[in-house]
Order: structure tokens, then sequence, then C-alpha cells
């Protein structure tokens, strides 16, 4: 008797999930709006194609280099530079090279 009673559930629970999924292919899809192009404010250039591909002779690749001919007329830049952090006394830079440790 309990055997019939799961059965008969398990038929109607059956039955209700067939139709459920059935109902789902019955349903219509939600249309998407049609998508709208936006013309963004900063491209906003009136230069075209032609303009690009031209051969000018402006180029400014190297406009801000600096050419030094003789290095031993600038100040060394670490010169007045301070040690800070975690450092408890000074750093004093006494000899070129330091002694070997081994």
């Amino acid at each position: 008797m309990v055997e019939k009673d799961d059965a008969l559930a398990f038929a109607q629970l059956q039955a209700t999930r067939t139709s459920e999924a059935a109902a789902l292919f019955d349903e219509q899809e939600p249309e998407e709006a049609p998508s709208v192009a936006i013309e963004a404010p900063y491209d906003a250039s009136e230069a075209l194609a032609e303009d690009l591909l031209s051969d000018g002779d402006h180029s400014f690749t190297h406009v801000d280099e600096v050419e030094i001919t003789d290095v031993d007329a600038l100040e060394d830049h670490l010169l007045g530079a301070s040690i800070e952090g975690d450092i408890p006394e000074s750093v004093v830079f006494e000899s070129d090279e330091k002694s070997g440790s081994v």
C-alpha cells in the first residue's frame, strides 16, 4: 500500500514537472531594446584618415630631449641628498670601497 502511494505521488510529481517544463517553451521571450550608438564627447575630431597618412615633416619625437656634451659640468644630483627611514644613525661614505667581510 505504501509503495502504491509512493508510486502515485511520484507519477503526479513527474506530471507536474513535465507540464511546468512544457509551459517554459510556450512563454514568449522579452524583446531586447535596440542598442543606440552614443558618440563620445571627447572623440569629436575633424581629422580624416588622409591626414594621418600624410608625410608631414613634423616630428615631435625628440622635442623634449636635452643633449649633454660635457658630463663634468653637471653637479652630483645626490650630493645634498639625505637618507631617511629606519636607519638609526647617519650614513657616512668614508671610502670608495669597503673592505671584504670574509
